[in-house]
């Protein structure tokens, strides 16, 4: 999924919905990249984030991870934590280890049918 910076917003706003959010595209008279980056403002502090970052890891992890990495690039602009809904720290461990499992098994699966040894599936998987 290609995340624009109206999404960013969105999902910030919905995990702190009492803080003042700010999409900024013009910054000191200047026009701002909002086709690369998401600039945003919360309570009155400056952050930036890639957006291709957010499209990584919705491809990595999903919905949850986007959700936990917005989470963080907020709360420190925030200056509080920011929980992430129906998201908990255990449920999106255990998500992410599934992804990541899912990965590694398809990897070996390719690298097994493609004639790799045991050596190089090893190597390989260590970086899944």
């Amino acid at each position: 999924m290609k995340y624009k910076d109206e999404h960013v917003y969105n999902i910030a706003k919905e995990l702190i919905p009492t803080a003042d959010i700010k999409l900024l595209r013009y910054h000191k008279g200047q026009k701002l990249d909002h086709e690369n980056f998401a600039t945003l403002t919360v309570n009155g502090n400056y952050g930036w984030m890639r957006l291709s970052e957010i499209s990584n890891t919705h491809r990595r992890f999903g919905h949850p991870g986007v959700v936990e990495r917005i989470g963080k690039f907020i709360s420190g602009m925030a200056g509080a934590d920011v929980k992430q809904g129906v998201y908990d720290d255990h449920a999106l461990s255990e998500y992410k280890k599934r992804k990541i499992g899912f990965r590694a098994d398809a990897l070996e699966f390719a690298m097994k049918s493609a004639g790799s040894s045991d050596k190089e599936i090893h190597e390989a998987l260590k970086y899944a």
